[in-house]
């Protein structure tokens, strides 16, 4: 019994165009200098333990945010 197994119906698949990885790569540089910088700014700015906890917790968390969701726009575009 030959069967085959596909993926998608009929086994059609559509090329598309190739993903600009180097953009991601250059997002994600920028962010670990930023790490270098703007935790300092951030903690001059806001005084006690919020702003320890804003530098050095908060704004990894949200700058990583960031990025995954421009690499994720990035990608609606290729697709």
């Amino acid at each position: 019994m030959d069967v085959e197994h596909r993926s998608l119906p009929l086994g059609q698949v559509k090329p598309s165009k190739t993903y600009p990885l180097w953009l991601e790569r250059i997002l994600m540089i920028a962010f670990i200098v930023s790490l270098f910088v703007v935790p300092d700014m951030i903690r001059e700015s806001l005084d006690g333990a919020f702003g320890l906890v804003s530098a050095w917790c908060l704004y990894p968390f949200i700058a990583v945010c960031f990025i995954e969701l421009v690499g994720r726009w990035i990608q609606s575009f290729q697709s």
